[in-house]
């Protein structure tokens, strides 16, 4: 080849533009690598301030158990335990079992372990235990059983003391 060859050749009319255009892509290209690059660390910075966010977060939604709190705890817990105690089948089962030679006294309900203590006089121990059977009868008492008696002398007429205990079961019915 000689050295004036390249110079018969034409010279090309878009060389121009093609390096221009080149140009272009290679910075658009370094642009939206940039632009990735910048998303990324955003990203991972959002990511690190959202933990942070959620660590505080479950560190300031632990309760303070404070005095107060556990007393209103209490409240509650005694205000459920007198709405869910089944106070119309307890009187229904009283007044079914009452007996004319047994006179009831006291009804001491203690709503929260469900036991329910009945303390009265008797005419006699058969009537006494005619009482215990027709308690022991009714479906929303449990163990009924007879945990004190004694005979008492009031002005010559002789009766008997007693104190029954029961456990209260069943659901209530009036929520």
């Amino acid at each position: 080849m000689d050295p004036l060859s390249p110079y018969l050749r034409p010279p090309l009319r878009h060389a121009g533009w093609l390096w221009l255009l080149v140009a272009v892509l290679l910075i658009g290209a370094a642009w939206l690598a940039q632009d990735g690059y910048q998303t990324a660390m955003r990203t991972e910075q959002l990511a690190a301030r959202s933990e942070r966010l959620q660590a505080q977060q479950r560190r300031a939604a632990k309760p303070v158990d404070d005095k107060a709190s556990q007393r209103t705890q209490k409240q509650w817990a005694a205000l459920q335990a007198e709405r869910d105690y089944p106070w119309p089948e307890v009187f229904l089962a009283i007044e079914r079992a009452g007996k004319a030679d047994v006179e009831l006294l006291e009804f001491q309900p203690d709503k929260t372990s469900r036991q329910l203590i009945l303390r009265g006089e008797a005419r006699d121990r058969r009537a006494l235990e005619a009482y215990l059977d027709a308690l022991a009868g009714q479906a929303v008492l449990n163990r009924v059983h007879l945990s004190h008696q004694q005979t008492v002398l009031r002005e010559r007429l002789e009766t008997v003391e007693f104190e029954i205990k029961a456990v209260v079961v069943g659901p209530s019915s009036n929520r």
